[in-house]
């Protein structure tokens, strides 16, 4: 079977699926791999010559055409959406989508090939069917399966794009552009397939005739020679939450943005979903010696020239005692500290309970605490088994960095301060009649 497993592919017009895809399709074919293939709609609206080519023909003409070249690539499974090609500027009915995802569930591909969420000439009609691809994929495509994004290599572009400019079939902007070290897909077609694949092209003569007669043969068959798709998926990155939408089974990511001053969730219509999650952010499992994993080891070659940053010197930081991200308790200090002086008491606590100290964003602001202990979104993320909040308000970006630890005790004047509504004891009253308090109970309970 060819690696990429049973082949979907999801187009807008006749010859969109042979420009992109065919030595795919042929080699997958050849392999013994299941191709079917999507066309949304007819190419009624795509004369190049009006007077060789009548609109009024152009539907019947192409789809002839198309029955022609899939004969070439040898794929039998084959689906029109009858869906209206207007023009550039109009994207596809929605109804589309709907047989689009029966398809997906119908077909169960492991890979479905299409257009990137930008289409590859500015067409609306691409965007249309990158978007029903991607999304029925999502809901009722088979675990594990993928969709990949036709696009263009920088060498490419810089050699074939001139020749394209006089047809006006790129618009500004297009075609999307991957450097080959992203590509997920890179197929150069051996002579076999370069054969079939131009065959299989020239077979949609109403589109391409005057386009190879202008460019040539030689120039043709090196333009047609690359096949290239990008992953469909987006990385979120630095997350603090995640979670599974039961209707959609797309995954919720939580992050911090503007600078850390608010948290948004972030969905993907792409598939597979990837997101890398803040140290701390989440407890870990216990270890449990039963379960079993396969290790499969990727060879990785590199080439150093791609490399767009290199690490010139390492820093290790000092601390001392207990590091703050792996004590069990943790002591943080809020503006309502005051001042420099009370993070002392809070010390002398942290000690006693051989934990931590920690700070809000304001009490490291103010430079009664140094940055490397402030905890909330724009610093360190804590899942201590106590986390003891003395004079914290409790703000969102705060508690996004502590909201993980098992048992929260808040001391704050304020009773309607918002740790409260996080904190499962809490003290209303003033840090400085509290804390001393606090200090002696435990060295009372400590010591018995």
């Amino acid at each position: 079977m060819d690696e990429l497993g049973t082949i979907l592919g999801v187009w807008a017009h006749p010859d969109d699926e042979t420009y992109l895809t065919a030595g795919l399709m042929a080699r997958a074919v050849r392999n013994g791999s299941r191709v079917v293939c999507i066309t949304a709609t007819r190419g009624e609206g795509g004369s190049m010559d009006e007077e060789v080519w009548p609109p009024e023909t152009m539907g019947e003409v192409r789809t002839a055409e198309m029955e022609r070249s899939l004969q070439i690539l040898g794929v039998s499974e084959h689906h029109w959406l009858d869906l209206p090609d207007i023009d550039m500027d109009t994207a596809l009915p929605e109804e589309g989508y709907e047989k689009v995802r029966a398809l997906v569930a119908e077909v169960r591909p492991d890979t479905i090939l299409t257009f990137g969420p930008e289409g590859m000439t500015g067409h609306e009609a691409h965007r249309s069917v990158s978007h029903w691809s991607t999304r029925a994929l999502l809901e009722v495509g088979k675990p594990g399966s993928r969709v990949l994004y036709a696009t263009a290599t920088p060498e490419w572009a810089e050699e074939f794009l001139p020749y394209w400019e006089p047809f006006e079939v790129f618009r500004p902007g297009t075609p999307p552009v991957t450097p080959r070290e992203e590509l997920a897909v890179e197929l150069n077609l051996p002579q076999d397939l370069l054969a079939i694949k131009v065959d299989a092209i020239l077979a949609h003569q109403s589109q391409v005739q005057a386009i190879f007669e202008a460019v040539g043969e030689e120039v043709w068959w090196r333009e047609m020679s690359l096949e290239a798709f990008r992953l469909g998926a987006v990385l979120t990155t630095d997350c603090i939450a995640l979670d599974v939408d039961q209707q959609t089974r797309g995954l919720l990511q939580t992050k911090p943005v503007y600078g850390g001053n608010a948290r948004a969730v972030f969905t993907s219509s792409s598939f597979p979903q990837l997101a890398t999650v803040r140290q701390k952010a989440m407890t870990a499992l216990q270890p449990d010696p039963s379960r079993q994993a396969e290790i499969v080891n990727v060879p990785v070659k590199l080439d150093p020239a791609i490399a767009r940053y290199r690490v010139i010197d390492r820093v290790k930081e000092k601390a001392e005692g207990i590091k703050l991200e792996d004590a069990k308790v943790v002591v943080c200090g809020g503006r309502g500290i005051g001042g420099p002086e009370g993070f002392k008491q809070l010390e002398q606590l942290a000690a006693l309970l051989k934990g931590a100290v920690g700070a809000t964003r304001p009490a490291c602001d103010s430079g009664w605490a140094p940055a490397n202990v402030q905890i909330g979104l724009t610093g360190r993320i804590v899942t201590p088994d106590v986390y003891i909040a003395v004079a914290v308000s409790g703000s969102s970006q705060h508690l996004a960095g502590c909201s993980g630890a098992k048992t929260m005790i808040a001391v704050n004047k304020d009773v309607e301060a918002n740790i409260f509504k996080e904190s499962r004891f809490g003290v209303v009253g003033d840090w400085k009649q509290v804390l001393p308090a606090f200090i002696e109970k435990a060295k009372e309970l400590l010591a018995a």
